[in-house]
């Protein structure tokens, strides 16, 4: 009888030890909805000290990599010098490669290491930035090839191939079209089936601006998507094929800047007239009012 009395406290610890951590996460994620970055940071940090369990110890990893890229980005608007800031980024590079070896199973931590890697490059200068893309768009494979349905790895692929320069590097933005909207295709379908909890509309901003910067006329999107059907249907592997997703659309009856300015002007009005907003969507609608200028 005593070894059973033992067998349920320990047990019994166990579960109440496991209870608080995992609570920890969405108070993280609550933290982080409200832009409390310097507090989701300290509550991960010192969790993760006492944590023993894989799949805690994983979600706190990636998160730290999450917050500290996003206090970088703060700080860079603060007027960090450029030396500084690079730690940050660097340091989330470093809690990213963590949660990859804790799990390497699981996008996230190589989408993270990809994003603060993306920050590093882009303070260090052009060269650099050019040189880490590579290694970013292998990382951000790497993600959608270990769930497909992963949508912010299509997402930041559409945004890198619109941002890189094609000639001296892989840039495209005909490729960066068709993976943003293969991004938003793939982020609806997670909605709906439970997966991703909210809209995320940076994933539409970004499509009109990659739409913005390739400027097709009606005619011409339409001959290029008959001119990739065969492109679409007979890819190698499934990130070549969605580099042609377009073909793969019904294309509405417009040109490239007459559906950017629907697309930002749709974003824009679910913003404004949502109830109550977080760090995220009040960035959303900065980042759009200010793209729709660009587009006018």
């Amino acid at each position: 009888m005593k070894r059973v009395y033992m067998m349920f406290w320990v047990l019994f610890i166990a579960a109440v030890c496991a209870f608080p951590q995992s609570r920890v996460l969405d108070e993280a994620d609550r933290l982080y909805d409200l832009g409390r970055l310097d507090e989701v940071k300290a509550l991960l940090l010192k969790e993760l000290d006492i944590t023993s369990d894989r799949n805690d110890k994983f979600g706190m990893e990636w998160r730290i990599a999450r917050a500290t890229m996003k206090i970088g980005n703060e700080k860079e608007d603060q007027g960090l010098g450029k030396e500084a800031l690079m730690e940050y980024f660097k340091e989330g590079v470093s809690w990213a490669e963590k949660a990859i070896d804790t799990d390497p199973t699981d996008p996230k931590g190589y989408f993270w290491k990809s994003a603060n890697l993306g920050r590093w490059g882009e303070v260090k200068g052009i060269l650099e930035s050019l040189n880490m893309a590579k290694e970013m768009r292998e990382l951000l494979i790497t993600c959608i090839t270990l769930d497909p349905g992963f949508s912010l790895g299509w997402h930041v692929l559409g945004i890198l191939y619109e941002r890189v320069p094609g000639g001296i590097s892989f840039g495209d933005k005909n490729i960066a079209v068709s993976l943003g909207r293969k991004a938003i295709e793939t982020h609806e379908k997670a909605i709906r089936s439970g997966k991703e909890e909210k809209i995320d509309y940076s994933f539409y901003i970004e499509l009109a601006k990659h739409l913005d910067k390739r400027n097709w006329s009606r005619r011409k999107r339409e001959k290029n998507q008959d001119k990739l059907q065969s492109k679409f249907r007979f890819a190698s592997d499934n990130f070549t094929k969605n580099c042609y997703y377009e073909a793969s659309v019904t294309l509405k009856s417009m040109d490239d800047r007459e559906e950017a300015l629907q697309l930002l002007k749709w974003t824009i009005g679910e913003l404004e007239n949502m109830r109550s907003t977080g760090f995220d969507e009040e960035s959303d609608l900065t980042e759009a009012r200010e793209a729709l200028a660009e587009v006018l």
